[in-house]
């Protein structure tokens, strides 16, 4: 893993016992950590508006069972509210 990774890999967040993050979906956004450049984050916030943003993903981290990334501007967000990431989109949750 690249500087500003630090991935500690428990179980995904569940619900209902299914999984909602892919962790090959995991994967790419601790490559694209590695690249250190803005990329598009589409994600859904507390009243879910969809809320698109330009930054680069500072860090992937996992704890306590949550699992979230944070961007170079200090933003934390959730993965399970992610839509989609630089064009790549997470496990369908449906």
């Amino acid at each position: 893993m690249g500087p500003g990774v630090s991935l500690q890999r428990k179980e995904n967040v569940m619900d209902n016992g299914k999984a909602l993050v892919d962790p090959g979906f995991i994967e790419e956004l601790e490559m694209l950590a590695t690249l250190n450049r803005p990329c598009e984050i589409i994600f859904r916030s507390g009243n879910d508006a969809r809320t698109v943003i330009r930054d680069r993903i500072a860090a992937v981290d996992a704890r306590e069972g949550r699992e979230w990334l944070v961007t170079g501007s200090g933003l934390v967000i959730g993965l399970a509210k992610l839509v989609e990431v630089d064009g790549k989109r997470p496990l369908d949750r449906c």
